[in-house]
């Protein structure tokens, strides 16, 4: 089963590396959390809110300090930089074509 499975998801990033399709990006990126939050237990409520309180600063400080320390805004300049195929080296967002976006 493990084999098939490994095969399977093998044959999912191929595509997504040779296509870029915005679909394959997020299925791969919900796959990873999926698997996160499988493999990862945390012990009580305590520690959840401080790893959560964690990844919270770490986002404020991609958001408004990096372009103290790298000169420029890196949330910014990764979202507004030229799309090549795939988007990028690993699934890290979701996206969606703009003709889905209600406009």
């Amino acid at each position: 089963m493990q084999l098939v499975l490994g095969v399977l998801s093998g044959a999912l990033v191929l595509c997504w590396l040779v296509s870029g399709h915005w679909l394959l990006n997020n299925a791969l990126g919900t796959a990873i959390c999926v698997a996160f939050v499988s493999h990862v237990r945390l012990p009580n409520v305590k520690v959840s809110a401080l790893l959560l309180a964690c990844l919270f600063a770490y986002d404020i400080f991609w958001v408004f300090f990096s372009h103290r320390f790298f000169g420029a805004n890196v949330m910014v300049s990764v979202a507004t930089q030229q799309a090549t195929t795939p988007r990028t080296p690993s699934p890290s967002r979701c996206a969606c074509p703009l003709q889905y976006r209600g406009r």
